[in-house]
């Protein structure tokens, strides 16, 4: 695992990583952005750039310093630019605090300065080509992995972090080393030496999060008093520092020297690896000095934490003045460069026409795709970094034409709804789903829908109608097992006049006469009496049939899909389903899987719900909390989508504020949040009759004690409703 990680569930392909990535590390597959280890330079700019929090730290070292703490003597190393991550912190109340945290003893890294500045005037002196300093891991990290020809002219002296660690192990050999600051290349970097010098890096951010879990207050003065003299190691952090202590301003040029910022950075390695430049010495930076670093977290401006550092370097501490040791501080470069296959120019045009680009006038260079170029997107789907379709122009082109399409076809506004988008969802098993819902659609052959009760099985099938030639003929859906026998048979074929007492004049047309021309829904086919199967088969074969009461043979062309949630098979062998009604109804089947089989989707649905009950229903939409989402994504699911849906609109209704939270939950979802061995167990049956008489309390509430309202919200029958409220005792509510 590298450095920095992607959360995946939490990309939302805006490609602002790629964007801003200057090591073009970032991979995008299946539609999220993940983070190519081998690439990446660990410079923590997509952790800053990313709104929706997809992209973060490893905080493993987090772990490890909890450890060393606990159990070895561990010794601190405090980056002078802690100032400014903690303003008006005096150096011995930051020193007392790591203390108070468990930590040994405390170092300053500008020891390491310290000691590397007389390192650097040696090597200067005998190299006189140009010479690039090795103080920043993320400019070395470039340099290793994308622009190996530029190792030769780095500084093969250890950075100042790493000099620091010779220090301290000299004097303690054992001791655990762990260095604080804001750079999150410095993790890289210690994780990747094999000298083992430093065991933990920790940021600052990680570092208040430990003060915070120990409780440790630090108190910030107001009032800083400068002192006389300026100690040079301690304005490193700032742009120029180095330059300041080796002493050369008055022999170099700061202006073409003194390198700073990503863009500037990039910029001038990139020069320098085409030969474009020449100088002779580089103080280069990726952040705007180790003040901007990533992990800085603080909220005031860049100048103001400079002067913070530059207020600091006025502090003098003893430690500083003394003669430091003689060590050997000489280090290695590798070159970690992974090359990437390079398109031809004709391979670059394939993949450009792809997306509609088959002149130079087509290539917009718009950047949405977090590429400068088409080209250079281009290039990167060649490398397997890019995906062909994350393209705005070619998208909104084919959305026009997908919409144009469907309008042609459909000539009805609201029948969109029914189109494929309307199964909503992007794991694997729904995505499958559309694409074998869209060829069953193609003939006219019999589609069998099997799943549970709740998984949207109509939605199927109204979207295999719209999408079919059949889409501007009737759509007509009959429940099976909602209908007494008698009533099925008139209701499916329809009856003549005086078939039965109450039969209306002149008759009536059934479903597959309503349906002539366009497609049947018979839901609940596995309910279906084993007479009336009979009936079915026949009239499926034949394609004709005869009103109840009547002796009109009636031919029809309907194209039949059936839906049921029971196991048609195990009702064949247990003799309730007739086997060739089964082989004459299973000719395309399709599985709609639960909801708990594809709980990816769930946020997804929600977002779905939210937006049409906010619509239908007139109410503000509101914003599930991450604690509620969590319990939502844990639950298992047994009325599937459905359920969902009654979910959604109970909590935009009960939620106080904008906030969905746990507690607008159903006490069977909450309970998952509960640890187990605080649960007061009960017996099942009176824990089914609690949640069983909320529910028809909350259903009566709701529809404003409309009882055929309330059973129907249900799902019971009204008798089946005033059955239980006497149980319950609230026939008050009447």
């Amino acid at each position: 695992m590298g450095v920095v990680v992607t959360i995946q569930e939490k990309c939302q392909t805006c490609y602002s990583c790629i964007r801003n990535c200057p090591a073009k590390a970032i991979k995008v597959e299946d539609g999220q952005a993940v983070i190519v280890d081998d690439r990446c330079i660990s410079c923590g700019n997509c952790v800053r750039v990313c709104a929706q929090k997809a992209k973060k730290i490893d905080n493993r070292d987090m772990d490890s310093v909890r450890v060393y703490l606990k159990t070895q003597t561990t010794v601190a190393m405090l980056a002078p630019s802690f100032p400014a991550a903690f303003p008006g912190i005096e150096a011995g109340e930051m020193v007392s605090a790591l203390i108070k945290l468990g930590f040994s003893s405390v170092e300053e890294v500008a020891i390491g300065v310290k000691l590397t500045v007389p390192e650097y005037k040696d090597y200067l002196s005998k190299h006189p080509g140009t010479v690039i300093s090795s103080y920043c891991p993320a400019v070395v990290g470039l340099i290793e992995r994308h622009y190996p020809n530029l190792i030769p002219m780095l500084a093969p002296i250890d950075s100042a972090v790493m000099a620091t660690a010779k220090y301290v192990r000299r004097k303690n050999k054992y001791a655990q080393v762990v260095f604080i600051g804001p750079c999150v290349a410095k993790k890289e970097e210690s994780r990747s030496d094999k000298r083992n010098l430093v065991n933990a890096v920790l940021t600052f951010r990680e570092l208040k999060c430990m003060f915070e879990e120990h409780d440790i207050k630090l108190e910030p003065k107001k009032d800083v008093v400068k002192e006389a003299g300026q100690v040079l190691p301690r304005i490193f952090p700032v742009s120029g520092g180095l330059l300041k202590n080796l002493g050369l301003e008055g022999e170099i040029i700061p202006e073409l020297s003194i390198i700073e910022g990503k863009d500037d950075c990039v910029e001038v390695i990139q020069n320098l690896s085409q030969g474009k430049i020449a100088p002779g010495f580089l103080d280069i930076l990726f952040c705007k000095g180790c003040v901007d670093g990533p992990e800085i977290d603080t909220d005031i401006d860049l100048f103001s934490r400079k002067e913070l550092v530059l207020q600091y370097s006025h502090k003098l501490r003893p430690k500083l003045s003394e003669k430091l040791p003689s060590l050997d501080l000489s280090r290695e470069f590798i070159d970690r460069s992974v090359i990437l296959p390079f398109p031809t120019e004709k391979e670059i045009k394939e993949i450009l026409k792809h997306t509609y680009k088959t002149t130079p006038e087509d290539e917009l260079n718009c950047g949405s795709c977090g590429y400068e170029t088409c080209r250079e997107k281009a290039i990167a789907v060649y490398q397997g970094l890019a995906e062909t379709d994350m393209c705005l122009p070619y998208l909104l082109a084919k959305s026009r034409g997908e919409i144009e399409y469907y309008r042609d076809r459909l000539n009805l506004p609201k029948a969109s709804r029914y189109i494929l988008d309307t199964i909503i969802g992007e794991s694997p098993i729904i995505v499958n789903l559309k694409k074998v819902t869209e060829k069953a659609a193609v003939g006219n052959s019999t589609v069998l829908l099997q799943g549970e009760s709740g998984v949207g099985k109509e939605i199927v099938a109204q979207a295999i109608h719209n999408i079919s030639s059949r889409s501007k003929k009737p759509f007509v859906a009959i429940n099976c097992a909602a209908l007494p026998e008698l009533l099925l048979e008139s209701e499916l074929f329809g009856y003549e006049e005086g078939a039965f007492t109450g039969a209306r004049k002149g008759g009536k047309p059934g479903k597959f006469e309503l349906a002539n021309g366009g497609t049947l829904l018979l839901d609940e086919i596995g309910d279906l009496p084993l007479t009336m199967q009979a009936k079915l088969l026949r009239v499926l074969q034949e394609r004709e049939f005869e009103r109840v009461g009547g002796t009109r043979v009636i031919k029809f062309d309907v194209r039949v899909i059936a839906a049921t949630n029971k196991d048609l098979r195990r009702l064949i062998s247990e003799g309730k389903f007739r086997i060739d009604l089964f082989y004459r109804l299973n000719v395309l089947p399709l599985y709609v899987p639960p909801l708990r089989e594809r709980n990816q989707d769930i946020p997804l649905l929600i977002g779905y719900f939210v937006e049409k009950i906010s619509r239908e229903k007139n109410v503000s939409p509101k914003v599930f909390s991450e604690e509620t989402m969590e319990l939502l994504l844990k639950y298992s699911w047994p009325g599937n989508v459905r359920e969902l849906e009654n979910i959604i609109e109970r909590a935009q209704f009960l939620a106080e504020g904008n906030v969905v939270r746990p507690d607008t939950l159903p006490p069977h979802i909450q309970a998952l949040g509960r640890d187990p061995s605080a649960i007061e167990l009960k017996p099942m049956k009176d824990t089914v009759r609690e949640v069983e008489r909320q529910l028809i309390v909350e259903a009566i509430q709701r529809t404003k004690n409309n009882k055929v309202m309330a059973a129907k919200l249900l799902g019971i029958t009204r008798v089946t409703l005033y059955q239980k409220l006497k149980k319950y005792g609230l026939a008050q509510s009447e």
